[in-house]
């Protein structure tokens, strides 16, 4: 069962930044449960603060915070311990995969809910997990709780850049779609990754996110592609929460060649006709160029 807010109430105008940015005071009450953020590192120092200061900040909520870190060189140990008093565990692993990195995580995570941040993404209002927490028992404890996002980076070099300018100069990009077969088979992520909660039992009883691909975002697609089949399932959705900024994420999220990759999980889940049909809605000509160049890959190799 899924609840759906109205489009009309989401639509995303010149005053949608405005209300990321207003200070909205959530009041925490009995009851409400705790929350873990999972935080991969992989020497990303240089974006580690912003991420993990912005829930160091967040208000009225229990949460827990555990890093993942892949045995960085950089400064991610110093910004590690300037934050220590805030962060539940560290646990270091050797290999610099995400999805495995982020899987640990959760099966450390003593909170009822689990949600992860890749560096450079940022929860900008102070009360975001004071309220998934408050949803979550409102609507009895759902499986699977997400929320819109907000895109700025089209506009924006960094979120600084953003919050410095007037609101009307600000059109960032809405990110919403319903949790279904119909956006699924097209390809669609209901929302960004990093506003997507999962109850700590539910990802764990699922395996956690698939890392039959190095891209985070093909591995999540697959695992909402899978949870979609689970009848007994409860998503509850919220439009309101998170930022995301690309800028400021590890280029193999955004690797053109991996375009080619959603083929088989949408072929997988949704069948041959609505694998061929994903093509054709995207763009045929990305999909060949993507395709000649993982096959001259293989050739120089």
């Amino acid at each position: 069962m899924v609840r759906n807010m109205d489009f009309k109430e989401i639509m995303p105008d010149v005053s949608g930044w405005k209300r990321i940015n207003d200070h909205y005071t959530i009041k925490k009450v009995e009851g409400m449960p705790k929350i873990t953020v999972v935080i991969p590192t992989a020497n990303s120092g240089h974006l580690l603060e912003i991420t993990l200061g912005s829930v160091v900040r967040q208000k009225n909520v229990d949460k827990e915070i555990i890093i993942v870190d892949a045995d960085s060189e950089d400064h991610t140990s110093a910004i590690i311990t300037k934050y220590r008093e805030h962060i539940s565990r560290v646990y270091y692993v050797t290999a610099d995969n995400t999805a495995l990195m982020i899987n640990k995580g959760f099966s450390l995570a003593t909170g009822s809910y689990a949600c992860f941040l890749l560096p450079g993404i940022e929860y900008l209002n102070q009360y975001c997990l004071c309220h998934i927490s408050s949803l979550a028992k409102e609507d009895h404890l759902p499986d699977i709780i997400f929320s819109g996002s907000y895109l700025a980076w089209p506009n924006f070099e960094n979120f600084r850049d953003a919050l410095k300018r007037p609101v009307d100069e600000i059109n960032p990009q809405f990110v919403y779609f319903p949790f279904n077969k119909t956006w699924l088979k097209r390809g669609f992520l209901p929302t960004a990754p990093c506003s997507i909660w999962f109850k700590t039992d539910y990802i764990k009883k699922v395996g956690g996110i698939k890392q039959g691909s190095k891209v985070l975002r093909k591995g999540l697609y697959d695992l909402l592609c899978g949870v979609l089949r689970d009848k007994n399932r409860r998503v509850t959705t919220s439009f309101w929460s998170t930022t995301f900024n690309d800028r400021l994420v590890e280029k193999s999220y955004l690797n053109p060649n991996d375009f080619i990759k959603t083929w088989p999980i949408t072929y997988k889940h949704f069948g041959l006709f609505n694998a061929f049909a994903w093509i054709f809605r995207k763009k045929p000509v990305k999909f060949i160029n993507a395709l000649a160049a993982r096959l001259s890959s293989f050739f120089r190799e």
